[in-house]
């Protein structure tokens, strides 16, 4: 048997009432960049590794219990699933989103679950709600997983993936990152 991990993310929009209006297919991500490398070689050999955080400032991070933290609460805009509107290709050098999408869109707070559907699967499924307050449609162009090293409070960009979606002003839209592994 060949093991494998594979990274996803889908939207999801609701309307006003909260049916759902539209579901998007899992997309592939895997595009885990350079900082999830870096903090993961932190926590696997307990030496201080020098990354960089979102505001292109390289940091010391050490070894922390909570170094891959991404349990973000509602209005937190540094961590967790965030959103953004910029276009370019993802790089393994990038730190941040392009263009991170802040102004007039209610964050929600991360959730979590563990998931076993099969004997030989395991996966965590990541859930953010975004609710569009702009007036106007929301152009989503690209998804990103932020984790924070409490240790520290500085905060890493991990994963960075271009995924367009156009929202509604007042609807709320879901976005689910989904890491698994199989055997």
């Amino acid at each position: 048997m060949r093991s494998k991990i594979k990274i996803q993310v889908r939207a999801i929009i609701h309307n006003k009432k909260g049916q759902i209006l539209k579901t998007y297919p899992w997309k592939n991500a895997n595009s885990l960049i350079k900082a999830f490398i870096q903090i993961l070689m932190v926590q696997m050999s307990y030496a201080n590794q020098t990354i960089k955080d979102t505001s292109n400032v390289n940091q010391s991070v050490p070894a922390a219990i909570m170094n891959l933290y991404a349990m973000a609460g509602a209005a937190t805009t540094t961590y967790g699933i965030l959103i953004g509107s910029g276009t370019t290709p993802v790089a393994m050098t990038d730190y941040k989103l392009e263009t991170q999408i802040t102004t007039n869109v209610a964050h929600g707070a991360q959730e979590i679950a563990l998931q076993n559907p099969n004997a030989s699967t395991w996966r965590i499924n990541l859930t953010r709600v975004f609710i569009n307050n702009t007036g106007g449609t929301l152009g989503i162009k690209e998804v990103a997983l932020y984790l924070c090293a409490i240790s520290t409070l500085y905060f890493f960009c991990c994963e960075r993936t271009l995924y367009a979606v156009d929202v509604p002003d007042g609807y709320p839209i879901t976005f689910i990152y989904r890491i698994t592994i199989t055997l």
